[in-house]
């Protein structure tokens, strides 16, 4: 059976920003505690990320001119 236009549409504002940023939202609203948790583990595990990408970079130029001389 066929979708209808109103179920389509429905599908359609499901995938817009605006209905995720509403979503967002409400979680934060409902569970603020929660919410500010996991925004510092996120915050906190990119750091680490970068950190590791650079001090990686770091060892490998540091390699490259011992290795140079």
């Amino acid at each position: 059976m066929p979708a209808s236009s109103l179920e389509r549409s429905q599908q359609r504002q499901r995938l817009t920003p605006s209905f995720y940023t509403d979503a967002i939202k409400r979680q934060v609203a409902d569970q603020p505690w929660r919410s500010t948790l996991l925004a510092a583990a996120a915050g906190a595990l990119a750091m680490l990320l970068i950190r590791t990408q650079l001090t990686k970079r770091a060892e490998i130029r540091k390699y490259e001119r011992t290795r140079m001389r």
